[in-house]
């Protein structure tokens, strides 16, 4: 998955040669996403994989130069606070379960996971 999303990355700022890619380049493209709406989160998940692209090159002799976006900074990203369902809320949840859900294993997974305080959500990326 990764592989792919690399790929548009790559495309995305203009298919550069891996020795030629800048900092700035980089800053200026995730200046231009940020202001069309593109998530903080997103951006930094891109940076995490080009970093971790160089490194792994890097570390494996596939290169002989350093990372050139290693001076990039992650956003700084607002966490937001978790809460938890009400007893009404988990009632509808398994409801709609029972009334959408094809798959039997759904349900007891969802009953662990709120029996154990278990987190999940929808991915915005």
């Amino acid at each position: 998955m990764q592989a792919v999303k690399l790929e548009r990355l790559a495309i995305a700022l203009g298919d550069p040669v891996a020795r030629k890619l800048e900092s700035k380049k980089f800053a200026a493209y995730r200046s231009v996403r940020i202001a069309s709406g593109i998530a903080p989160k997103t951006m930094n998940n891109e940076l995490a994989y080009l970093d971790s692209l160089y490194n792994s090159l890097n570390k494996i002799g596939e290169i002989d130069y350093s990372n050139p976006i290693e001076s990039v900074d992650m956003m700084k990203i607002d966490e937001r606070e978790l809460s938890w369902l009400t007893v009404e809320q988990i009632n509808c949840l398994l409801s709609k379960m029972d009334e959408f859900s094809i798959n039997p294993h759904v349900k007891i997974l969802t009953k662990i996971s709120l029996a154990t305080g278990a987190r999940w959500g929808r991915q915005k990326d």
